[in-house]
């Protein structure tokens, strides 16, 4: 719903493609809505790859026995260290396009 309003909003206010391209405001309404789709993709990393690759390293059920018995158990740990900072920093960016949208 809020994307619709949004494209109308902006067909109302720009009239035209032409317009929407050749103003300043619309070069604006483009930029605003680029940085929202990275944002909105970003998220989708985060939720829907690094989240449950996070989630799988913490808590394996066979990650209390591969750390007593296995001596590479500790990719588990260096696994979620690195899926950690990733979502951290993608959280970073996300949080960066939001501020830039207001």
């Amino acid at each position: 719903m809020l994307i619709a309003t949004g494209i109308v909003n902006g067909w109302i206010l720009s009239g035209s493609v032409p317009a929407l391209i050749g103003t300043d405001y619309g070069w604006l309404l483009l930029a605003k809505v680029a940085l929202f789709v990275t944002m909105v993709g970003i998220a989708a990393i985060n939720r829907l790859w690094l989240t449950p690759r996070l989630a799988l390293t913490v808590t394996s059920p066979r990650r209390g026995e591969a750390l007593l018995r296995e001596p590479a158990a500790n990719e588990a740990p260096a696994a979620a260290r690195t899926a950690l900072r990733a979502l951290a920093r993608n959280s970073v960016m996300e949080a960066a396009c939001s501020a830039a949208l207001c």
